[in-house]
């Protein structure tokens, strides 16, 4: 069987949302040849027992050791046969168009990198999912929460495209990994994700080496989504999360040595 898309999600303790996300999938797939694999970065059995039940065509891949995101849609990736990649989060609830119509919209834009559907929050208002490239201006004033002080600020609307409107398609610098879609071709040329970021920035990173190498990545609201975005590293002052975050923003700027970003906006 041909598969035209392959949708990865990357399980870490999200079994609260993962029946929920699978029933979108199956509810919006529209007119296309799809499969469905589940990395299981936790090896969990409960997570096996209610995918062998409720969703047996759905391929699960347990890590008998913990990887990074980029590891793990990397590891996904590797197992898949179609056409064309869909890396989904497990907290993402498709509400809205299907996967098909978007498949087909993507195919007919020329030098398409990444396509990102809109995503909300759970009160379906819109979500940040959208944005410039960083630079560290805008990373410090969103990190000190200075968004609170100054919403109108220019520097902050800029960079979240809080002002851009979404009832139409347009080209952006990133989106955030919840939901990336894109040829196989193309994340094969781009030599998949970089796994030095164990966990945050991967997708910034995959977008502007798509960037670099002429492709245009898009926003295209034909496909809702709510998307259960937590912020987890923003909670806490000092964590894990947050060393993490802190940490693959340096590899970032470092990897990319400073220069000025190519941004499209």
């Amino acid at each position: 069987m041909s598969v035209d898309l392959s949708i990865i999600v990357v399980n870490h303790n999200h079994e609260k949302y993962l029946e929920k996300c699978f029933c979108s999938i199956l509810e919006h797939q529209g007119n296309i040849q799809i499969e469905m694999i589940l990395v299981d970065n936790v090896n969990s059995p409960q997570v096996s027992k209610m995918m062998a039940s409720r969703f047996p065509d759905v391929k699960v891949i347990p890590n008998k050791i913990p990887m990074g995101f980029a590891a793990n849609c990397n590891l996904g990736f590797k197992n898949s046969q179609g056409r064309n990649i869909l890396f989904l989060n497990p907290d993402i609830e498709i509400i809205k168009g299907d996967l098909g119509n978007l498949l087909k919209k993507m195919q007919e834009t020329p030098k398409v990198g990444v396509v990102c559907a809109e995503l909300l929050n759970s009160d379906l208002t819109p979500q940040y999912s959208i944005r410039q490239f960083p630079t560290l201006a805008a990373i410090l004033f969103r990190g000190f929460k200075l968004g609170k002080l100054f919403p109108n600020a220019s520097l902050y609307k800029n960079y979240l495209l809080s002002g851009k409107d979404r009832t139409q398609s347009f080209e952006i610098d990133w989106g955030l990994g919840a939901f990336l879609m894109f040829t196989r071709e193309r994340y094969e040329e781009m030599n998949l994700m970089d796994e030095q970021f164990t966990m945050y920035y991967e997708d910034v990173d995959l977008c502007y080496r798509l960037k670099l190498a002429g492709y245009k990545n898009y926003f295209m609201p034909d496909l809702q989504a709510v998307h259960d975005y937590q912020r987890d590293s923003a909670k806490k002052l000092f964590s894990k999360l947050k060393f993490h975050h802190v940490k693959s923003i340096l590899y970032f700027f470092w990897k990319h040595k400073f220069t000025s970003v190519p941004s499209c906006l």
